[in-house]
């Protein structure tokens, strides 16, 4: 059994312009390691993975040892009683090693490896495995405090700081950097030929390998928390590829450090601990890696392999498991993955509007689109995206519950949106369907009792940069979602 702990870290400082508060070494997107080899200092020297990566995965080709900044005092190869009744089993630390994409993604991976003991007479607790394992105790080394003894499970944070004074100058250390840990994960590899027993209730996944591996997934309570966990095979009478499921390693850990740092990203853009200056190199840096993040994340994951499944997955624990953080998360990235879509856009929002008293109606549309506080009628109503527009209005309408002006300006939004869709369709069906996108989530966010400000800005954004498309509906939809925001409390966009 082949056990990974991830521990992503989110490191958001080169999205922000002067000053420089990152090393820039290791140059991570061309690293030299040989023998001048580049370090992380606290951690350890680059070195070069000796097996082949997909291209695509350019971070996984080289790694900083962590060796020194994640010690396991008590971890010498051993055997051990992992829970009582539980079959005891040797295990032993294979690596700790720090990745870095270049940009903003960060991880630290500790591998180990756990194979029944001499006098093991049953299968091995893959879940006790897991949770031994996240109870190990061990330190991470810090900057002017002695280091304490902790549980792994507990590792993020430290590692986070240690990463930061790492890689931040001496002259500005001790001052708040935009480097915080992302939630851990727990991959168990059981495509050995040891036998195991798995823990119950795994939702199946395997449809994401095409059966070619058995997946499934879980989380594992953990001092009150639930920390995501894949376990890989076993595969009833058959031995799996190793080489695939190498693959399927690096794609499920990969996956889970790209949403654990756009997370944090988008909470630090919501929560105003990243603020835009439009056509800055840090706005532009930071719109290049959310278009890139949500592209890799929206996609089927390299190798071939279907992220559906991994995600279908990842809903059915968390549709049980509302307070996780894996269903908080998911809402903040809905509403920021939209933001980038017309990220040239997102800055170009006017106030000089004077609200018209006029229904769109003329030559883009055949004939006018009357929206009522229960329903959406018209000439469009057959097309999907009009059909979608009047779901989202009525659902708003139903949450929200009374007749106000918020009500009156989302019904011109929906008139204005239908309008400017009617017109995109035709020349732009990619871009008629993103604008309905955009509102209902615009519209998703507006009737929840406390939005988040930061996600309506954004979505308020792409909606008055689209509009301007359509020369009927600028300035009625400019003036109705500039009212939406002022009644919401949010500033001038």
């Amino acid at each position: 059994m082949f056990v990974v702990v991830q521990f992503p870290i989110a490191d958001g400082r080169r999205f922000v312009d002067a000053p420089q508060t990152y090393l820039p070494r290791p140059s991570w997107k061309a690293p030299q390691a040989g023998l001048v080899s580049e370090y992380v200092w606290g951690f350890g020297r680059l070195e070069y993975r000796t097996a082949e990566v997909d291209p695509a995965w350019s971070d996984e080709a080289s790694y900083v040892s962590a060796a020194s900044a994640l010690r396991l005092p008590e971890l010498v190869q051993r055997q051990v009683k992992l829970a009582s009744g539980a079959t005891p089993a040797a295990v032993s630390c294979r690596f700790r090693r720090l990745f870095h994409d270049g940009v903003c993604v960060a991880r630290v991976e500790v591998g180990f490896q756990v194979r029944p003991s001499d006098t093991a007479t049953g299968p091995l607790d893959a879940g006790a495995v897991a949770g031994y394992l996240l109870a190990l105790p061990c330190t991470v080394p810090q900057i002017r405090r002695a280091a304490r003894k902790h549980q792994l499970a507990f590792s993020g944070p430290r590692l986070a700081a240690r990463y930061r004074d790492a890689s931040t100058p001496r002259a500005v250390r001790g001052t708040p950097a935009l480097v915080a840990a992302g939630n851990p994960v727990v991959l168990v590899d059981n495509t050995d030929d040891a036998q195991v027993s798995l823990p119950d209730g795994l939702v199946d996944a395997s449809a994401a390998t095409s059966a070619r591996i058995k997946l499934g997934f879980c989380l594992t309570r953990f001092a009150g928390a639930g920390i995501p966990t894949w376990y890989l095979g076993p595969n009833a009478g058959a031995t799996a590829d190793p080489d695939m499921a190498r693959k399927l390693r690096i794609c499920l850990l990969r996956l889970h450090a790209e949403e654990e740092v756009l997370d944090r990203i988008v909470s630090w853009v919501d929560g105003g601990g990243l603020s835009y200056a439009a056509e800055s190199d840090a706005a532009e840096r930071l719109d290049a890696y959310i278009d890139r993040a949500t592209q890799l994340l929206e996609r089927t994951l390299n190798y071939g392999l279907p992220s559906s499944a991994i995600r279908d997955a990842y809903d059915a624990v968390t549709e049980v498991n509302r307070h996780d953080i894996t269903a908080q998360r998911r809402a903040a990235f809905d509403g920021m993955r939209l933001q980038v879509r017309r990220k040239a856009e997102l800055f170009i929002a006017r106030r000089d509007a004077v609200r018209p008293q006029i229904t769109v109606k003329g030559d883009y549309v055949n004939e006018k689109i009357n929206v009522n506080a229960r329903d959406i009628t018209g000439s469009q109503i057959g097309s999907h995206n009009t059909q979608a527009i009047i779901d989202s209005f009525n659902q708003f309408a139903d949450a929200h519950g009374r007749e106000d002006d918020l009500l009156a300006q989302m019904k011109i939004i929906s008139e204005s949106v239908a309008a400017l869709v009617a017109e995109l369709a035709p020349q732009d069906p990619d871009a008629a369907k993103e604008v309905t996108e955009t509102f209902q989530s615009f519209a998703e966010e507006s009737a929840k009792e406390t939005p988040k400000t930061g996600t309506l800005r954004v979505l308020g954004q792409a909606l008055i940069g689209a509009g301007k498309k359509a020369a009927a509906v600028a300035v009625p939809l400019a003036t109705a979602v500039a009212a939406v925001m002022q009644i919401f409390g949010i500033g001038a966009l």
